[in-house]
């Protein structure tokens, strides 16, 4: 595949799971050295990009087909693929959602944050999408890396240099303070 950062990652379960550009791959546990001649179970044709496990042992993936891009969740309950399409709802086929999620995150409460690669942020919480932009103080460019502190802060780095920090992911309407490359604040 050509995403990055998480493209490959062992579950809690001791799974193996794997972006490729020809889907979404589940290896059963066993050692790394021995994933060459695993076989994995094959999740959609999509093209993979970036894979996350929650708190809950949920595997998200983030997908580029050229039909748009897709997000789904599997379930470790239902062992079930869910799709999330731009409308908010959810369907077992991929749908088009909003935009390329190219990182993940889950602060104390659950709630999974998304960045997304043509800029902006999203965050999921009780079954419902918030975005914010630019115009909320997110950094232009593409979220790159996202982070939770020790402290339950959330760190969002971006393509174009930029730096934001959300100190209170539970907020219903968030603060992002703003820093530039020398880590000092700007504005409030």
């Amino acid at each position: 595949g050509w995403g990055w950062q998480q493209i490959l990652l062992q579950a809690n379960s001791g799974e193996w799971w794997a972006t490729t550009r020809h889907g979404l791959l589940r290896f059963p546990p066993v050692k790394a050295a021995e994933l060459a001649t695993a076989s994995p179970v094959h999740y959609s044709e999509e093209d993979a990009f970036h894979i996350f496990e929650d708190s809950q042992g949920g595997i998200w993936a983030s997908a580029a087909p050229l039909a748009g891009p897709g997000l789904a969740r599997w379930d470790p309950g239902t062992q079930a693929l869910s799709w999330f399409c731009a409308d908010s709802t959810t369907a077992a086929q991929p749908c088009v959602f909003s935009g390329l999620v190219s990182s993940l995150a889950e602060d104390a409460s659950h709630q999974i944050w998304m960045g997304l690669w043509n800029g902006g942020l999203l965050r999921y919480a009780a079954g419902r999408f918030t975005r914010w932009g630019e115009a909320d103080r997110i950094p232009p460019g593409s979220i790159r890396s996202m982070l939770m502190d020790h402290r339950g802060r959330l760190w969002i780095a971006t393509s174009g240099g930029g730096l934001a920090l959300l100190a209170d992911p539970n907020a219903p309407h968030p603060h992002f303070d703003l820093y530039r490359s020398e880590e000092r604040r700007v504005g409030k």
